[in-house]
């Protein structure tokens, strides 16, 4: 896979026990398709996905119980549909996807027992579809949202720690 830099349709790495690494994908840019991560009982990280600046619909990340962090994607600026990070029981917060502004889509983060921050989202000023945040057992704040000035769907919040919602700050319309 080290010669392809461009796939034109989906590329989903879905169902393995014992992949731990994204190592051969090094050189992938973009996708065209969907980006799906999901069931990788053994995946800690992301990283292999480095050099990826685009994706062209969907980015869906989940039931990845041993993924820790989404750093892998920290060269990701462009998502042409919905955001859905889900059921990653170690995922801790959503570093790796700074360099997004703005998401098509909707956006889901829902389900990461782990997740005690929003940090990675700093840099979305905008959300053309829905923001849902739920079940993230760990979640006390918004923090990471503080840019976030419009969605242009529904705001669903359920998650039964948050303690704040400081971090719509910015927040102008829904």
């Amino acid at each position: 896979l080290s010669s392809i830099t461009e796939i034109t349709g989906d590329l989903n790495v879905t169902g393995t026990a014992t992949l731990s690494s994204l190592a051969g994908l090094e050189s992938i840019t973009a996708v065209g398709g969907n980006l799906a991560i999901n069931n990788n009982a053994a995946l800690t990280d992301l990283g292999g996905l480095q050099s990826l600046t685009s994706v062209g619909e969907h980015l869906t990340i989940g039931d990845n119980p041993s993924l820790t962090n989404l750093a892998g994607l920290g060269s990701l600026m462009s998502l042409g549909g919905n955001l859905n990070v889900n059921n990653s029981e170690a995922l801790t917060d959503l570093v790796g996807l700074g360099s997004i502004t703005s998401l098509q889509g909707s956006v889901s983060i829902a389900k990461n027992q782990a997740l005690f921050s929003l940090s990675g989202l700093e840099g979305v000023v905008s959300i053309d579809g829905t923001l849902n945040i739920y079940d993230n057992t760990s979640l006390t704040s918004l923090g990471g949202l503080e840019s976030l000035s419009s969605v242009g769907g529904g705001l669903y919040l359920k998650n039964l720690a948050l303690t704040s919602l400081a971090g719509l700050g910015a927040l102008t319309s829904v």
